[in-house]
C-alpha cells in the first residue's frame, strides 16, 4: 500500500486541492518544507509518489515541477531529473545557501560591500546581510513597539511612550554607571 491507502492517480487526486488557475493538484494531507509528505519506503514524498504512480521509474534520479510549486502532484508538471540537473537548476534559480555569494546589492539595491556588508559565520558558510536594510528594520520594530507602549528590552507595557521602561531604564543607567566607574578606576 502506498501512503495513506493510495494505490492510483485517482486516490492521489481524492487527497489533494486542484488549482483551477495553474492546473496544479495541491497536497493537503502533510507537508514538510513545503513538499508533500508521507510515510512510504521507496517514494517518501507525495510528489515522487504521482510519478511512480504515473508509470515513471523515479529510482535514482530526482522528480522535480515545471511548475515550481512543491505541494504539487499533478503527473502533468512533473519531470525526472539527475541529482547534478537538479542542483544546477537550483543554483540558477538562487534556492542554494550561497546564492547571495557574489551578488553585489541586496534585494532593496543597497551596496553589500565595505561598511554596508555585514558577515556572519554560521553552519554552512557564511552569511551576508545588508546593514542599511537591518538598521530600517530595527527601526520599524522599535517604533511598532514605542507605538504600542511596549518596552524593547522586557517586552513589558510601558506608559512613558518612550523605548525603555521605568525598570529597564534605571538597570541601564546603573549599567552605565558602572562601566564609568570601572573605567576611571583602570
Amino acid at each position: 500500500m502506498s501512503g495513506p491507502g493510495i494505490r492510483s492517480l485517482e486516490d492521489l487526486f481524492e487527497l489533494c486541492i486542484p488549482e483551477p488557475n495553474t492546473g496544479c493538484w495541491l497536497w493537503s494531507f502533510g507537508l514538510a518544507n513545503g513538499y508533500g509528505s508521507l510515510r512510504h519506503p521507496v517514494t517518501g514524498r507525495a510528489h515522487r509518489l504521482a510519478a511512480h504512480l504515473s508509470g515513471r521509474d523515479i529510482v535514482g534520479v530526482c522528480v522535480l515541477h515545471k511548475c515550481d510549486t512543491p505541494a504539487c502532484v499533478n503527473p502533468e508538471h512533473l519531470f525526472l531529473w539527475s541529482q547534478a540537473d537538479n542542483n544546477r537548476d537550483a543554483a540558477r534559480k538562487c534556492r542554494q545557501r550561497s546564492c547571495n555569494r557574489g551578488k553585489a546589492q541586496c534585494i532593496r539595491g543597497h551596496a553589500l560591500t565595505g561598511e554596508n556588508l555585514k558577515t556572519q559565520l554560521r553552519e554552512g558558510g557564511t552569511r551576508r546581510t545588508c546593514r542599511t536594510c537591518l538598521r530600517a528594520a530595527q527601526l520599524e520594530r522599535v517604533t511598532r513597539l514605542i507605538e504600542v507602549r511596549k518596552c524593547v528590552r522586557c517586552m513589558g507595557a510601558n506608559e512613558r511612550g518612550t523605548t525603555l521602561c521605568v525598570s529597564c531604564t534605571a538597570k541601564a543607567t546603573a549599567t552605565r554607571a558602572a562601566r564609568r566607574e570601572r573605567a576611571g578606576a583602570a
